[in-house]
């Protein structure tokens, strides 16, 4: 599938979107149905197996939908309850619930990535496994990409920001991974997994 289409797609439904939660007087007068009807299109077309969709209004919730199904063998219908897996997208979320930490002031950004006791042997451990965002190499572009900075006195500040490869921009899932490890080790008796579960959003 082309990705020019799913971004025209995914354009279209966040306008959508937006339409339906824009203006609190037209709150009764949205047009729910379609909107479920341009989701389940969306799903179809992108070959997407399950969506929950809640539009939330003062508080409380004004639509929700559930769609396709969630079971691979037993296809089972999609939902409240369903679950899926969110991959990468946990990473901006525990990195807000520690820079929210971090403006409350339970949380020192320039915590060593070494308070993490085995940090320093898994770097050096990284750098020779011919993975190119640990050890160095090019991206599908030919991008040139530096390899973890053992040397570096890398801070949670730096991990955050994805630059343990040096001063640029480099993703780097596995190193990110280790930042429970590094605040825990610190010794403040704070963790990620403790500031993302004890943050909470506001209402919509």
């Amino acid at each position: 599938m082309k990705i020019g289409f799913v971004a025209r797609r995914l354009a279209s439904l966040a306008a959508f979107a937006a339409a339906m939660v824009g203006a609190p007087a037209a709150a009764e007068d949205a047009d729910y149905d379609s909107f479920g009807a341009f989701l389940e299109e969306f799903r179809r077309e992108t070959g997407t197996p399950a969506i929950s969709a809640v539009i939330v209004r003062d508080g409380g919730i004004a639509w929700e939908t559930y769609l396709g199904t969630y079971d691979d063998e037993g296809e089972l219908p999609t939902r409240a309850e369903t679950t899926y897996k969110i991959a990468s997208v946990t990473k901006p979320i525990a990195a807000s619930a520690i820079l929210a930490e971090a403006a409350a002031g339970g949380i020192d950004l320039a915590i060593p990535m070494t308070s993490d006791q085995g940090w320093t042997d898994l770097c050096e451990f990284f750098v020779t496994t011919g993975i190119p965002f640990m050890a160095g190499g090019k991206d599908r572009h030919g991008n040139a990409i530096a390899p973890m900075a053992c040397s570096k006195p890398s801070t949670l500040r730096d991990m955050l920001d994805m630059r343990v490869n040096g001063d640029a921009f480099v993703y780097n899932p596995i190193a990110f991974a280790r930042i429970d490890r590094a605040i825990s080790g610190a010794g403040d008796g704070i963790c990620a997994r403790s500031c993302a579960t004890g943050s909470r959003t506001l209402p919509a």
